[in-house]
């Protein structure tokens, strides 16, 4: 059963304009290979989820269950198909506890070099967890169902995209947002200290929670 969290980083097409042009040796990266990997983690004791991508996709579901499911996709792209292959295969999907939070992240192989490599998550976690996601290049997407509990923590980051949250009616938060080139547009009432084009500190409902949406070149829009 989906309980209402959805946040999608998806890779805009800025990452082809960046990447469309990697070589390696004098061949461009034309050749891929996809795999797709699951794991589960437990969360006895675990109040947050911290998720890292350099490039790709999260797609978050906060559900009825006792532990974290991640399923991970897998792409590279290299000069040829059996290099893709073999980077990907080494390519691990890590889960690692440390005090309260569980960081869930790929790591590359060494000697990975300039190949491309795309990581794509799809995880169901308890409802209730805390958020952090961070990302290099890519938008992020966070939108919560209306039953969704008000008091969301949901710290979202990235260097290069927009940002979009769409929360439930009523949120109890503390909200802090924030873009050094780009703009801000909400349609909810707020009252704000900072400039509305480019920062935002305010508190909503009871403000038990807390909301952090920060980029560096994007925009930001709250719903």
């Amino acid at each position: 059963m989906r309980m209402g969290l959805f946040v999608r980083l998806a890779v805009t097409t800025l990452v082809s304009a960046l990447t469309a042009g990697c070589q390696s040796g004098g061949y461009a990266f034309n050749a891929e290979f996809t795999r797709s990997e699951e794991l589960t983690g437990s969360v006895a004791g675990i109040t947050m989820l911290d998720i890292r991508t350099d490039i790709g996709q999260i797609h978050l579901y906060a559900a009825d269950v006792e532990e974290v499911g991640v399923k991970a996709e897998i792409k590279v792209k290299a000069a040829t198909e059996e290099r893709a292959e073999e980077l990907a295969e080494r390519v691990r999907i890590v889960l690692k506890p440390s005090g309260e939070t569980l960081a869930i992240k790929a790591v590359k192989p060494t000697g990975f070099g300039h190949e491309q490599l795309w990581v794509n998550f799809t995880i169901t976690a308890p409802a209730g967890l805390a958020l952090k996601c961070s990302t290099n290049i890519g938008d992020i997407r966070a939108e919560y169902a209306p039953d969704t509990p008000v008091a969301i923590h949901l710290d979202a980051c990235t260097n290069v995209g927009n940002i979009e949250l769409a929360g439930p009616k009523d949120i109890s938060a503390k909200l802090a947002v924030e873009t050094n080139v780009g703009s801000i547009n909400t349609d909810r009432p707020l009252t704000v200290m900072g400039n509305l084009k480019r920062s935002i500190s305010t508190s909503l409902g009871g403000a038990e929670g807390r909301i952090s949406l920060r980029t560096n070149v994007g925009s930001i829009r709250i719903r």
